[in-house]
């Protein structure tokens, strides 16, 4: 949105991410079978997949130790 260059707190930042992340996962799923992880959510399935190609996030947020070149942040 522009303008909305304004800082938030850590606190409401986080309680937004986190209600946005709920409303996200409460979304219907697709009815189609999925070969990849089909016991787990489909967000889990992707998130699993994603980290899989990626490598896990680094405690750093550097990438240094996946040879990626920053990637989380």
């Amino acid at each position: 949105m522009p303008g909305a260059e304004d800082e938030f707190a850590a606190d409401v930042a986080r309680t937004a991410i986190e209600d946005y992340w709920q409303f996200l996962v409460a979304q219907p799923q697709p009815q189609a079978i999925r070969e990849y992880c089909p016991d787990l959510p489909e967000w889990q399935a992707d998130l699993l997949r994603w980290e899989e190609r990626q490598g896990p996030p680094t405690p750093t947020g550097d990438g240094s130790s996946n040879g990626s070149a920053g990637w989380c942040g």
